[in-house]
């Protein structure tokens, strides 16, 4: 079945599509209950505003879906700008696209994509579900390689517990930690020890934004654009969304970094390292600046496999599946493109 069919198709079924405007506030409070009921902020329109852009006329880049007065169906689109062959693209980030348990199975999802794709020249989604892949790889998406996630265990502890599991499982966790995550602290002086943490400091954006385009500039892959513009939304978000951003930079070279303390894990949003040691001070840094703050676990992403190695070498510990994202573009922008440089908090990364 070509697109247009399978979209009138679904229009015929009383099933219509329309981007988020303030007058659907109570109906898509409805909608987010049913679906995210744990969740406040995605129900929260200026939020919602902030997170996916204006598109004027009252309506923000949120496609939703209705049935009889009701949204069973949304996909949100937040802008972005991508470097590509040394030329920037608007394009858009998809992510919580969810349907109605009621509606699935029938042709819904892949109409949402149809819908989406005639009104977005580009769209970057991250990690769909197998059968969201599968549609979407007929509708001419291609699979990008993305970055490896890794994480670095300043406690044993919260490595074992990324995944939820039962609580005698937990508990026996604990028991087990209690034990070895003394011996891991030991360790880990051994292993900085010949690293000083007092080569990185506090800064601001501003100088952050001069090291992170001289460092974009001279990737051979494309990139998500993070100018002052990026930075100003990214890290500002309304007041119900804050969260604690820091900007450090070693005081001898070009290494940056931006990070985010959440929960129990230091989230590094985006990095780079001139030097092997400045990796090993970055992590003796991080452990003493946030030890007060009950963290276990670092969080990073690498976009090579040299960075990977490297990564490994300190005691990072990748996970077994790397970041895969599909694109669509109307011109073709990723023919011939293997990979694109991710960081964290690219597209939906530690947002609601």
């Amino acid at each position: 079945m070509d697109n247009q069919r399978l979209l009138r198709v679904i229009i015929k079924q009383g099933f219509s599509f329309s981007f988020l405007k303030e007058s659907d506030i109570d109906l898509h409070k409805e909608f987010i209950k049913r679906n995210w009921p744990a969740s406040t902020l995605k129900s929260d329109y200026n939020y919602n505003k902030w997170k996916f852009g204006d598109r004027g006329n009252g309506e923000i880049n949120i496609i939703v879906c209705k049935k009889d007065n009701n949204i069973v169906g949304q996909f949100g689109l937040i802008p972005l700008k991508i470097v590509i062959r040394g030329q920037v693209y608007q394009g858009f980030w998809g992510c919580n696209f969810k349907i109605d348990d009621i509606y699935k199975d029938i042709g819904l999802g892949a109409a949402i994509d149809i819908f989406a794709i005639e009104h977005y020249p580009m769209i970057m989604a991250t990690s769909p579900s197998d059968e969201s892949a599968k549609y979407k790889k007929r509708l001419g998406w291609l699979s990008i390689k993305g970055s490896a996630i890794l994480f670095f265990p300043i406690k044993i502890k919260d490595l074992l517990k990324i995944k939820k599991m039962p609580a005698v499982v937990g508990k026996a966790v604990d028991v087990v930690s209690y034990f070895v995550d003394p011996l891991w602290a030991c360790f880990l002086n051994v292993r900085l020890r010949m690293y000083k943490e007092n080569n990185w400091s506090y800064t601001n954006q501003e100088t952050i934004v001069d090291k992170i385009s001289n460092r974009k500039t001279k990737l051979k892959v494309p990139y998500i654009l993070h100018d002052k513009t990026f930075l100003d939304w990214r890290t500002k978000p309304p007041e119900q969304a804050k969260k604690d951003i820091k900007y450090l930079i070693s005081d001898q070279n070009q290494s940056y970094a931006i990070y985010s303390v959440i929960g129990k894990i230091i989230y590094i949003f985006e990095h780079y390292y001139e030097t092997k040691k400045d990796i090993g001070s970055f992590i003796k840094f991080l452990i003493k600046k946030e030890k007060n703050r009950d963290t276990g676990l670092l969080k990073i992403y690498a976009n090579s496999e040299s960075e990977l190695r490297l990564f490994k070498s300190f005691s990072f510990i990748p996970l077994r599946t790397p970041n895969e994202f599909f694109v669509y573009s109307q011109d073709n922008l990723f023919s011939g493109i293997n990979n694109v440089h991710i960081d964290i908090y690219d597209g939906d990364g530690i947002l609601a």
